[in-house]
């Protein structure tokens, strides 16, 4: 599994984008990675796009485990985050929503797990009605 990270400050935005295989693993080193980030803000939106995932796999007990691991992390984040995870099936919106309820009760990062782009740019609170649009939008 591969995925990108992208920090755009000028939108507020850090959209992470995830191919092929997905595991815990590489989730919670795109996670660690975004937060040691230079450009990391605990205001800004993370946008995660798992449309291109084709395998994921994960159980409840490597989720919680993977926060746990990264509670010293979660405290970066002193006031509360969104995080908006764009999924394609119902397998993908199932383990988001995992992960949802065990950063519900361990952090203060709010997730909301969508299947559209439409759903996802009314969830960032943004008017454009695709992603392509939200990043060709210049900030004034």
């Amino acid at each position: 599994m591969s995925y990108s990270l992208t920090i755009l400050p000028e939108k507020r935005l850090a959209l992470f984008q995830f191919v092929g295989e997905m595991n815990v693993a590489n989730c919670r080193q795109s996670f660690v990675e975004y937060v040691k980030h230079e450009l990391f803000r605990s205001e800004y939106v993370m946008l995660v796009d798992t449309r291109g995932v084709t395998v994921a796999q994960a159980t409840f007990s490597e989720i919680f485990a993977a926060v746990q691991s990264v509670s010293s992390l979660l405290r970066k984040f002193d006031t509360e985050a969104l995080s908006v995870v764009l999924v394609r099936d119902d397998v993908q919106f199932g383990l988001a929503r995992v992960l949802e309820q065990v950063l519900d009760f361990s952090s203060r990062i709010r997730m909301r797990v969508v299947y559209t782009e439409a759903e996802a740019l009314s969830c960032a609170s943004r008017p454009e009605a695709t992603l392509s649009q939200w990043m060709a939008t210049e900030v004034v």
